[in-house]
C-alpha cells in the first residue's frame, strides 16, 4: 500500500488544480452567461471531485504509513494530521454538494444570478478549505517531514 500513499502528493496537486479553475470559471460565469462556460465549469467540478476522491484515498494510506510513528514517537504531529485529514476530507463533501446542486440546477434549467451568487459562495468556501488542508499538509511535509524518508530514518532509528 505504499504506492498509494506515495501518489497522494500527486493526486492533491491535481485537485488542487482542478478546484481552483473550478472556483475561477464559476466567477467568469457569473459575468459572462455562456452555455458552454456553464457545462465547462460542471465538467471541471466533476473531473475535481474524482481527482478528490484518489486524493483522499491516497492520503488514507499515506495515514496508515505513518500513524505508527506518529503516535509512539511523533505524538505533536497527530493533531496537525487530524487537521489536515478534516479539511481534506470537508473539501470533498462541500464541493461534492456543490456539484449535487449544480446538477440540479443544470437538469431544471433555473440558473439565476442568485443561485450564481450562492454557487460563487460555496466556492470561496470551499476555496478556504483547500487553503487550509493546504496549510496543514504543508506545515505536515515541511515542518515535520511526514511521507519522506527523513522522517522515517528519524524515528525508526530511534
Amino acid at each position: 500500500m505504499e504506492f498509494f500513499a506515495n501518489l497522494h502528493p500527486k493526486f492533491v496537486h491535481f485537485s488542487i488544480a482542478l478546484f481552483s479553475i473550478y472556483i475561477l470559471l464559476e466567477f467568469f460565469y457569473f459575468f459572462y452567461s455562456k452555455e458552454w462556460l456553464n457545462k465547462t465549469v460542471h465538467l471541471i467540478l466533476i473531473l475535481g471531485i474524482f481527482l478528490t476522491i484518489g486524493t483522499v484515498l491516497t492520503g488514507n494510506q499515506a495515514e496508515k504509513s505513518v500513524i505508527e510513528i506518529i503516535e509512539n514517537k511523533a505524538a505533536h504531529v497527530k493533531e496537525v494530521l487530524e487537521e489536515h485529514e478534516e479539511y481534506g476530507t470537508l473539501v470533498l463533501w462541500l464541493f461534492a454538494a456543490i456539484a449535487v446542486f449544480r446538477t440540479y440546477i443544470l437538469l431544471k434549467k433555473k440558473m439565476t444570478k442568485k443561485t450564481q451568487v450562492i454557487l460563487l459562495l460555496l466556492a470561496a468556501i470551499g476555496g478556504y478549505l483547500i487553503f487550509e488542508a493546504g496549510e496543514y499538509g504543508g506545515e505536515l511535509v515541511y515542518r515535520h517531514g511526514v511521507g519522506t524518508e527523513l522522517f522515517k530514518e528519524k524515528y525508526l532509528n530511534e
